[in-house]
């Protein structure tokens, strides 16, 4: 590969960073749909190439999490275990985890588990920049 077609190869990356960082003029909602889509198409993954290849407990407990408060929905740290495709002991750690790191929060009468505010506000964030990255294609 000469110096030519490295230029070229980068201008793909190039766009595609610019539109991850674009702040869109007309943000589009996002839904409890589209975070389930975006779980379903882990789940597809760990289907198609094994569990043990992408492992991301954390980030499918905070997606998990992130959809029910879309959708208005509580959800206890029993479903999240059944939900994230890992051991009851692998979830249980990371929801001791992204407590330490402020990530989210436990209603311990109720066994429910949220997302906390920064945690939210973050994903909200990253779910705008997705829309913009995907209306733009």
């Amino acid at each position: 590969m000469d110096e030519d077609d490295l230029e070229r190869s980068q201008i793909p990356l190039d766009e595609l960073d610019a539109l991850l960082h674009l702040k869109p003029n007309r943000l589009l909602a996002v839904t409890e749909d589209h975070i389930v889509s975006i779980l379903a198409a882990l789940r597809a993954r760990h289907e198609l190439f094994g569990q043990d290849l992408f492992s991301d407990p954390a980030w499918e407990i905070l997606l998990e999490l992130y959809a029910a408060q879309l959708g208005q929905r509580e959800i206890s740290r029993e479903d999240l275990a059944r939900l994230i495709p890992a051991p009851t002991s692998v979830s249980d750690r990371w929801l001791v985890e992204l407590s330490k790191r402020g990530l989210i929060e436990e209603n311990h009468s109720s066994g429910c588990v949220r997302l906390s505010s920064v945690a939210h506000a973050s994903l909200s964030q990253l779910a705008r920049r997705w829309t913009a990255a995907f209306t733009s294609i």
